[in-house]
C-alpha cells in the first residue's frame, strides 16, 4: 500500500479503562484517526475513547481528483486490510450522497461470513454526538434547559447533582467519576451483564466529586449516560425511542441504540488476549455513552447534517462550536462541542472503541466530505492507524 505516510500521534491519557486492560483511541495529528495507543495487556476486554493530541493538526488542503479515481485509491488501501480474519468497513460521503464504501475482512472469523458495506458496528463513544443532538432538541422545544441541574431531571443521585448542570454534561466538565472504571473496579467484566440501573446504582454511591463542576475538562462515560437519563425525563422516551422518531427517521438512517446481545448482522468484535485473537460478546446495557449501531454508510450519510442542520436547523450548527470548552490549556488543543472534537483546522471527528469494535468520524472543515471508518479487531495499531491515515489523505488532502 503506497500512500503519504501519516504523522504519530503523541501519547494522550486514556479515558475509559476495563478491568486488567487499558486503551485508548487517539486523535492523530492529521485527522481525527484512532488507535489503541496506551497498549493491551490482556484481560477480559476493552473498552476505549476519543482523546485530544497535544499538537495541532496541519491546515487542510481541498481534495483533488475525481471521485472515481478516489473511490478506486481507496479500495487499494483497503485492500492491505487481511482478507482472512477481522477487518474494516469504511465509506465516504459529499453533501449526503455517498460517494464510495468497501469492506474487507470477515465479520464473523467461525463461520466465515464476509464483512459488506451493510455490516454493522458497535460505534461506541461516536454514538456520543446523538446524545448531545436529543439534548439540544429539547432544549430547543423548551423541555429543559441547558443550565438546569442534573437534580432537576434526574433522582437518586447525592447532593453534588445540584451542583452539576446538563451543559456540564455534554461538555465533560461535570467532575463525575467514570462508571465504566467504577464497575470494574467492583470486578464486573464487560461480559456480565449489567444495566443502565447498575450504573445509575454505582454513581449514587459517589460521595465526591473529581473537581468543581465547570472548572476542568475530563472526559467521562458517566456525563452521556446521566444525559440519556435526562432525555428520558424530559421528553418521556428512553434515549432510543427519541433518536428514531427525531433524528433517525427524518434523516431516514438505519441507525438503533441497542446495547448489550448484539445481532446477527452486526460484526463479532476480536481482541488479542493472551496473544491469541478472541472474540469478544460484551453484555453491559448502558446507552448514552455509546450502544448505537449502524454502518459507516449511514454514519458518513449523517455527517451532512452538520452542513445543512436538516434537523436541529441552525440552532444547532451554532451550538457545537459556540458552547464548545478548551481540552487542555494549550491553545492549539482541540475544542470538545456537542459529542464532537472541534480541530484547530476546522475538522469535526470523534471516536471510540467497544468489545473490538473501533469507529472513527471525520468531517471536513467545509462540512461538504464525511469518512467514517469501523473495524471489528482493535490489536492491529499500525494498521489501523495506517488505513485511516491512507484514507484521510485521499479524502481530504487529494
Amino acid at each position: 500500500m503506497q500512500h503519504q505516510a501519516i504523522v504519530a500521534a503523541p501519547a494522550l491519557r486514556p479515558t475509559r479503562e476495563v478491568r486488567r486492560r487499558r486503551a485508548a483511541i487517539h486523535l492523530t495529528v492529521l485527522v481525527a484517526a484512532a488507535l489503541c495507543a496506551t497498549g493491551c495487556t490482556g484481560g477480559t476486554a476493552g473498552v476505549s475513547s476519543m482523546a485530544p493530541p497535544t499538537a495541532s493538526p496541519p491546515t487542510a488542503t481541498v481534495s483533488s481528483g475525481s471521485v472515481d479515481d478516489r473511490g478506486a485509491r481507496s479500495d487499494a488501501v483497503l485492500a492491505a486490510v487481511p482478507a482472512d480474519g477481522p477487518g474494516c468497513s469504511a465509506a465516504a460521503a459529499m453533501e449526503g450522497r455517498v460517494v464510495w464504501a468497501d469492506a474487507r475482512g470477515l465479520a464473523d472469523v467461525a463461520s466465515g461470513t464476509p464483512l459488506t458495506p451493510a455490516t454493522r458496528f458497535d460505534i461506541a463513544s461516536v454514538s456520543k454526538q446523538f446524545t448531545a443532538t436529543a439534548v439540544l432538541l429539547l432544549s430547543f422545544d423548551g423541555a429543559l434547559a441547558l443550565t438546569d441541574p442534573l437534580s432537576a431531571h434526574v433522582a437518586g443521585l447525592p447532593t453534588w447533582a445540584d451542583r452539576v448542570s446538563i451543559d456540564q454534561l455534554i461538555h465533560h466538565t461535570s467532575g463525575i467519576p467514570d462508571y465504566d472504571l467504577l464497575l470494574t473496579q467492583r470486578g464486573i467484566p464487560i461480559t456480565t451483564p449489567t444495566t443502565q440501573q447498575d450504573a445509575l446504582d454505582v454513581l449514587a454511591g459517589v460521595t465526591d466529586l473529581k473537581f468543581e463542576p465547570g472548572t476542568t475538562h475530563e472526559y467521562s462515560n458517566s456525563n452521556y449516560l446521566l444525559l440519556a437519563e435526562v432525555v428520558k425525563a424530559a421528553s418521556g422516551q428512553p434515549l432510543g425511542e427519541f433518536l428514531a422518531r427525531r433524528v433517525y427517521e427524518p434523516l431516514h438512517l438505519d441507525m438503533t441504540v441497542q446495547p448489550g446481545d448484539r445481532a446477527a448482522d452486526v460484526a463479532v468484535g476480536y481482541q488479542k488476549l493472551n496473544q491469541q485473537l478472541s472474540p469478544v460478546d460484551p453484555q453491559w446495557q448502558q446507552v448514552g455513552d455509546g450502544a448505537v449501531i449502524t454502518t459507516p454508510t449511514e454514519l458518513a450519510r449523517w455527517g451532512d447534517n452538520y452542513r445543512t442542520g436538516q434537523v436541529g436547523g441552525p440552532r444547532l450548527l451554532a451550538a457545537i462550536p459556540d458552547g464548545s470548552v478548551p481540552t487542555a490549556t494549550d491553545p492549539q488543543a482541540p475544542r470538545y462541542g456537542a459529542g464532537v472534537y472541534l480541530l484547530p483546522n476546522g475538522f469535526l471527528g470523534h471516536n471510540g472503541g467497544w468489545g473490538g469494535h473501533l469507529t472513527v468520524l471525520t468531517i471536513s472543515p467545509d462540512r461538504r466530505t464525511t469518512l467514517a471508518v469501523s473495524c471489528n479487531r482493535d490489536d492491529d495499531q499500525d494498521g489501523w492507524q495506517n488505513l485511516l491515515g491512507g484514507l484521510h489523505d485521499i479524502w481530504f488532502t487529494g
